[in-house]
């Protein structure tokens, strides 16, 4: 009694969860605190790489906890667990590329930790965005894999025309403002030319059969 929404729920929230995990270590500054050269866990045994794991280990389960939660509150399809895990994805990646984009060589552990919490921030808010609109607009799983493909066939394209106008001049912050924008063309280009892609069984889906020499042709088509 598994449904693919479910499925797709659980599995992204999952997978959700750790990287959550991950971020509020990074937000409280469990990655890089040290005194020295040691580990400020030092007195207790508790090391820095022990409170990453940890991290990422409660934020999986608490994003199963979520994912059940919502699976049998919402009953999200598969489309609209898609959708929402994409933007969240996509969102967060575009303003970690500027973020980047704007550092100088050095930076401070406010920075980092700012970081952190923005890609945070980030992905809650493409998550929410991308669960309504997965909801109003009636968003298909493969459709959001080809966006996801748009996104990024565009970043690299964008890197691709920097190197090739700019050579060796090209800076690494074009490049990641370029890629960027590209990933943002990508995915709501990709979005509008497939504006027009459904799949509904009982009108688009045809089973044929006809004779040969010696046998027969089965066929099956669908159209989108």
């Amino acid at each position: 009694g598994i449904t693919p929404g479910a499925s797709y729920t659980m599995n992204a929230s999952a997978l959700w969860g750790a990287t959550f995990g991950y971020l509020l270590t990074g937000a409280f500054g469990q990655l890089y605190d040290s005194d020295g050269d040691d580990d400020y866990y030092d007195e207790t045994g508790f090391t820095r790489g022990d409170g990453v794991a940890l991290g990422i280990m409660l934020g999986q389960l608490g994003g199963l906890g979520v994912g059940a939660l919502l699976n049998a509150t919402m009953q999200p399809t598969a489309g609209e667990a898609a959708l929402a895990s994409s933007v969240g994805m996509w969102a967060t990646g575009v303003m970690t590329l500027l973020a980047f984009a704007d550092l100088s060589y050095s930076y401070s552990d406010a920075w980092v930790r700012g970081l952190h919490a923005g890609a945070m921030l980030m992905a809650v808010g493409g998550m929410a965005v991308g669960g309504y609109l997965g909801h109003r607009y009636d968003f298909t799983r493969g459709r959001v894999l080809l966006m996801d493909l748009g996104a990024g066939v565009g970043g690299a394209l964008a890197v691709a025309l920097g190197f090739l106008f700019q050579g060796d001049d090209v800076s690494g912050g074009g490049l990641m403002v370029g890629s960027a924008a590209g990933i943002v063309a990508g995915y709501a280009l990709t979005a509008y030319l497939t504006r027009g892609m459904r799949f509904r069984t009982e009108r688009n889906v045809s089973l044929s059969a006809g004779p040969t020499r010696g046998g027969g042709v089965i066929g099956l088509s669908g159209r989108f």
